[in-house]
């Protein structure tokens, strides 16, 4: 990981902010839910992006019971009947 060159302080309730130019970078905006990860050297944080359960694939998403399944694994599963 590479330095972003800012230092941020976790406040009393345990919250940080994130700088506005890390926002516009990774296209973070108000109410859009991140991941976090433990990582050898810390934590990663990522915007979430819901993906197929089956594929990972995040492209032409259908949600069944919950459950995130894209266009290509409905295919193969009707096809493998």
């Amino acid at each position: 990981m590479k330095p972003s060159g800012f230092l941020v302080t976790i406040d009393k309730l345990g919250r940080i902010v994130i700088p506005a130019p890390l926002r516009k970078t990774y296209q973070l905006e108000k109410f859009d839910n991140v991941e976090l990860f433990n990582d050898e050297n810390g934590i990663l944080m990522r915007k979430y992006q819901p993906c197929c359960i089956f594929c990972g694939n995040a492209e032409n998403l259908r949600t069944f019971k919950g459950n995130n399944i894209c266009g290509d694994c409905i295919k193969e599963m009707s096809e493998s009947k």
